[in-house]
C-alpha cells in the first residue's frame, strides 16, 4: 500500500515486504530453501525474531499459492501482530488471485480493529480490479479505520479513472474527502487528507490537490503527501510536475523539527533518489552530498552513477564512483565500513559489474572479521551474505551463513529464494548440500 500507510514495526515489515515477494517458476527449488528455512526458524531462541521469520515464510508460501501451508505457519506465530499482518497479507494475495471467499474468511480471523481494516481495504480494491465496484464500495463502507477507509475509496477511484470513467472517479475521490474532513483523530485525518490530495491529483485537478495538501496540519505529513504526489506525476509520465512536488518536499524536509534526525536522513535521502528520476541529476547528487550517514551516500552515489551511465549523460560518471569508494576508504569503524562495503557491492551487483561487486563484498566480509561486538558482526556478515546471493555467488553467501545466528540464516535463506526468480540457474548438489547441513546443526546443535 500506498500514502503513508505503517505498520506498528515499520522497518521490520517492510523487510518482511521486500524479502517476500517471489514468484520463481521453479518451486521445487524455492520450496525447499523455504522449508530448511521453516526449519531453522523453529530453533531461533528469541521469540520476536522467531515470529518474524514465521511471518516471512509465510508470507512466502502464499505468493506461490500455497494459501493453506501459509495459514498453518501463520497459526503457530505466537506475537499477535505479527500473526494478524501475516492473515491480512494472505488474505490480500487470496483476493488478488480471485479467491474472494477464502479471503474474507481469512481476514475473519483477525481480531485487532485496525489489522482487519487493513485486511478489507486490499480486498475492497481487488474487488474493484474484477470490476465489482459495488461490492468494493460495500466493502469499504464497512472498514473501521478511518484512513484505510479513505485509502481503499481513492484506490477505487484510481481504478475507475483507468477505466475512463471520470465522472464516476471524482463522485468516489469527493465521497472520500468528506469522510477524511469527518475524522476527529488529527494523524488519521492527515494521512486521509494527503491520500485524497494524490486522488486529485492523478484527476489533473492539481489546484485541489495543493489545497487538501495545505490542510494536512503535519509538516511532516505534508512532505510525505507532496512526496507521494510527485510519484502520481511520475506514473503520468510529468516529470515537471513531478520535479515542483519534490521541491516543496524538500524544502519541508529540510525545515523539518521534532522529528528523529535518522527519519529525516532517510526521508531526504529519498528525495535525492527521485529528482534523479525526474531528471534533475545535479540536484541529487547535490542533495546526496548533504546526507550525514556515509552508508545513504556511497549508496546513492553509487546508484545515481550507474542511472547516468544507462542514460548516456555526459556527467563524469567514474568520478561518482571514486567519489563513493573515497568515503568508503575513509571511514576507521569496521561496522561502519563493512556495511557501506556490501552496499557497493549491492549496487554493483544491480548494475551486473558482477567482478567488481564480489571485489568490494570481499572486502567487506574482511572488515567484518575485524568488529569486535558480536552483534555488529553478525550484522554485517549478514550483509555480505545477501550481497553474495545478488552476485549469484550462493556457495560463499551459504559458507557465511554457518557464522550467523538461525535468524539471519532465515533471512539468508528467504533472499535466497527472491534472487532465483531472476535467474535461470537452479541450486547446484553442493548448494543443496550445504542448505541442508545449516538445517542438521540448527536440528542438533550438539553435534
Amino acid at each position: 500500500m500506498e500514502y503513508l500507510r505503517t505498520w506498528q514495526n515499520k522497518a521490520l515489515l517492510i523487510a518482511i515486504l521486500i524479502f517476500s515477494i517471489s514468484s520463481c517458476a521453479r518451486k521445487s527449488d524455492e520450496e525447499f530453501i523455504l522449508e530448511s528455512a521453516l526449519e531453522i526458524s523453529k530453533r531461533i531462541e528469541s521469540s520476536g525474531s522467531r515470529n518474524a521469520t514465521f511471518g516471512l515464510v509465510a508470507l512466502q508460501y502464499a505468493e506461490l499459492g500455497r494459501y493453506d501451508k501459509a495459514i498453518e505457519i501463520t497459526e503457530d506465530i505466537a506475537d499477535s501482530s505479527m500473526k494478524e499482518f501475516s492473515y491480512s497479507w494472505i488474505s490480500e494475495r487470496l483476493a488478488k488471485d480471485g479467491e474472494f471467499t477464502k479471503a474474507l474468511q481469512t481476514a475473519d480471523l483477525i481480531e485487532d480493529d485496525w489489522a482487519k481494516s487493513d485486511a478489507l481495504s486490499d480486498i475492497a480494491v481487488a474487488f474493484a480490479s474484477d470490476g465489482q465496484y459495488e461490492m468494493a464500495l460495500m466493502l469499504s463502507d464497512s472498514i473501521t479505520d478511518g484512513f484505510l477507509r479513505t485509502w481503499s475509496l481513492v484506490e477505487i477511484g484510481k481504478l475507475l479513472l483507468e477505466e475512463e470513467k471520470r465522472d464516476d472517479a471524482l463522485a468516489i475521490i469527493e465521497k472520500a474527502f468528506d469522510f477524511a474532513i469527518s475524522i476527529e483523530d488529527q494523524e488519521g485525518k492527515d494521512n486521509s487528507l494527503g491520500a485524497v490530495s494524490c486522488g486529485y491529483a492523478r484527476m489533473g485537478e492539481n489546484k485541489k490537490a495543493q489545497a487538501i495538501v495545505n490542510m494536512v496540519n503535519s509538516d511532516w505529513k505534508r512532505a510525505g503527501t507532496l512526496e507521494n504526489i510527485a510519484d502520481v506525476h511520475f506514473e503520468s509520465g510529468d516529470t515537471a510536475k513531478a520535479l515542483i512536488s519534490l521541491e516543496k518536499a524538500y524544502e519541508l524536509g529540510m525545515k523539518m523539527g521534532g522529528e528523529p534526525e535518522y527519519d529525516r536522513q532517510f526521508f531526504i535521502s529519498g528525495l535525492s533518489i527521485k529528482f534523479v528520476k525526474a531528471g534533475d541529476f545535479e540536484k541529487g547528487i547535490e542533495i546526496t552530498r548533504t546526507l550525514d550517514r556515509e552508508t545513504s551516500e556511497v549508496g546513492n552515489l553509487v546508484w545515481i552513477a550507474f542511472r547516468l551511465e544507462d542514460k548516456g549523460k555526459s556527467y563524469d560518471v567514474e568520478a561518482l564512483l571514486n567519489e563513493a569508494l573515497e568515503i568508503v576508504q575513509e571511514i576507521e569503524e569496521p561496522y561502519v565500513k563493512s556495511l557501506a562495503l556490501s552496499i557497493l557491492g549491492r549496487e554493483y551487483a544491480r548494475a551486473k559489474e558482477y567482478q567488481e561487486a564480489n571485489e568490494f563484498l570481499a572486502e567487506a566480509l574482511n572488515a567484518a572479521e575485524e568488529i569486535e561486538k558480536s552483534y555488529q558482526r553478525v550484522m554485517a556478515l549478514a550483509a555480505v551474505a545477501r550481497g553474495y546471493v545478488g552476485t549469484g555467488e550462493y556457495e560463499r553467501a551459504l559458507e557465511i551463513c554457518g557464522e550467523l545466528n538461525p535468524f539471519n540464516q532465515a533471512m539468508v535463506l528467504s533472499d535466497l529464494a527472491q534472487h532465483q526468480k531472476e535467474g535461470e540457474e537452479k541450486l547446484s548438489r553442493e548448494e543443496r548440500r550445504m542448505i541442508r547441513e545449516m538445517v542438521e546443526i540448527e536440528k542438533n546443535p550438539d553435534k
